[in-house]
């Protein structure tokens, strides 16, 4: 399999047609939360109450599994399985005791520390469970400080066939108790397109007509959009899209946006992964030491926003740059995006050999191979702003990691959010194929334009797989749990 990355800065000569407007806008408009968000943030008092309680001085997070409908649950259905794990590592944090040495320790990424130790099917097996807790070189999120795990957080997240409503359970197991899989706190929201794209679905959405005249509305005509098209056996009663006329979600029409993927300047074709999923694959890798382009051009008549990540990361590093960071294309304009621009420089996609390439997916979990294009429309509405659990962006996060107290600001910052002192009571695939990383060579490039982008609204999103499945592996073990995917 071929892996892709890059970071670094644009120059006009460079991408051709980009006479860059890259909005990094740090409006808090910028960054909808979802549902689950809201009440991951609720539910982190509670959480924490039961860790102290049964005298659990430190804890990890460890990858949730999804169940849709009536399909049995999994941990490889799309990238909410694993960005989860970031989300609520971070909401214990943020309301950890802002002392130290009263704080519980949250573990950073225990899967990532537990993958090498051949940890197995913890879930299913009590011994393999067992063996998390004899690992003594955890790193916490803050500090210097390696340490046991005292308790361990994962959970479900369950939908309905008409994916209407999405319910999560937070649930723990501990040292003294490793058999004992706890429900520590369970919530029910409405599922919004924030859900669907983690989920890995793709969709296009209208704002005309009643169908698109808020967020809530625009939410429901996207899960009309995924479950029409799915497979024959999918619930007959979802009621027929009012918005029959808007094209289906494929990466030649994206809300307005083309997108391509060139190997060495030859054009792949995607095709849909599979019946009933909502991922595209291409039809084979780059080859090491060849170019990587993905081109987005704007076939519509209005300005739109898109957010391109590759494996997981923004193709917009600037410093300031938010992690929802977005290329915004005038109408008929073309961008060619051959790396990762950080407003200096660009670090082009660099296409790893296969051994490499292997060697990168504990730490890139199910974002591993994947290309996610959202595409944004303006001057509307807008989304409902209520915050954010995904954390700052890689660099800022890595840098506020000094001190509980420096990442707790760092996380309250990007989140939007301050403390108050109030009581509470409270079947998966191994990808075979070179990875694409960044090239550490930079080459010097035009400095980006920061543009206004007012009231972004999300009106489609995509996921092109650049891997082929070859052989079953564990769905279970942490060696597939990647780390947050926004520090």
């Amino acid at each position: 399999m071929s892996l892709f990355r890059g970071n670094g800065t644009v120059r006009h000569s460079t991408l051709g047609l980009l006479a860059l407007a890259a909005a990094w806008v740090g409006s808090p408009a910028l960054a909808r939360a979802d549902h689950i968000d809201v009440e991951l943030n609720k539910q982190a008092p509670k959480v924490l109450q039961f860790l102290a309680d049964h005298n659990c001085k430190t804890v990890g997070v460890l990858k949730f599994r999804v169940e849709k409908g009536t399909a049995k649950e999994s941990f490889t259905v799309g990238p909410i399985n694993s960005n989860l794990v970031g989300r609520l590592e971070n909401v214990l944090i943020m309301h950890a005791d802002r002392d130290e040495a009263k704080a519980i320790g949250v573990i950073h990424d225990a899967a990532r520390t537990a993958a090498p130790r051949k940890v197995g099917k913890w879930l299913e097996d009590v011994k393999e469970r067992s063996k998390l807790f004899g690992i003594s070189d955890y790193p916490l999120a803050w500090g210097k400080s390696k340490v046991k795990a005292d308790a361990f957080l994962t959970g479900v997240v369950k939908l309905p066939a008409n994916l209407e409503k999405t319910t999560v359970l937070i649930q723990a197991f501990t040292a003294k108790e490793p058999a004992k899989l706890q429900t520590v706190a369970q919530f029910t929201v409405e599922t919004d397109r924030g859900i669907l794209r983690d989920l890995g679905e793709s969709f296009v959405v209208s704002r005309r007509g009643p169908a698109g005249k808020n967020a809530t509305a625009l939410d429901k005509q996207a899960i009309r959009k995924v479950l029409r098209k799915r497979g024959p056996d999918d619930d007959p009663t979802t009621p027929v899209d009012p918005n029959p006329n808007t094209p289906p979600a494929s990466p030649s029409n994206l809300g307005g946006i083309e997108v391509k993927v060139l190997f060495d300047g030859q054009e792949q074709q995607p095709t849909p992964e599979s019946a009933g999923s909502g991922q595209w694959q291409l039809p084979k890798s780059a080859e090491a030491g060849k170019p990587v382009v993905i081109s987005l051009r704007n076939t519509g008549d209005k300005d739109r926003g898109v957010t391109l990540r590759i494996n997981g990361n923004n193709t917009i590093t600037a410093e300031g740059a938010e992690p929802t960071a977005k290329w915004v294309l005038k109408p008929g304009k073309q961008y060619d995006i051959k790396g990762f621009y950080n407003g200096k420089d660009v670090q082009l996609f660099k296409v790893l050999p296969l051994d490499e390439s292997l060697a990168k997916q504990p730490e890139l979990g199910d974002k591993y191979g994947l290309i996610e294009v959202d595409v944004y429309d303006s001057n509307g509405e807008g989304e409902p702003y209520e915050f954010t659990t995904r954390g700052p962006a890689r660099s800022k996060y890595a840098r506020s990691r000094g001190t509980l107290n420096t990442l707790q600001d760092a996380l309250l910052q990007s989140a939007r959010l301050k403390r108050e002192v109030r009581t509470t009571k409270v079947d998966g695939k191994i990808m075979k194929r070179e990875l694409i990383v960044p090239d550490e060579t930079a080459i010097a490039a035009a400095q980006l334009k920061q543009v206004d982008f007012p009231n972004p609204t999300r009106v489609g999103g995509i996921t092109i797989k650049y891997t082929q499945p070859t052989a079953p592996t564990s769905n279970t073990g942490p060696a597939t749990t990647g780390g947050t995917d926004q520090n």
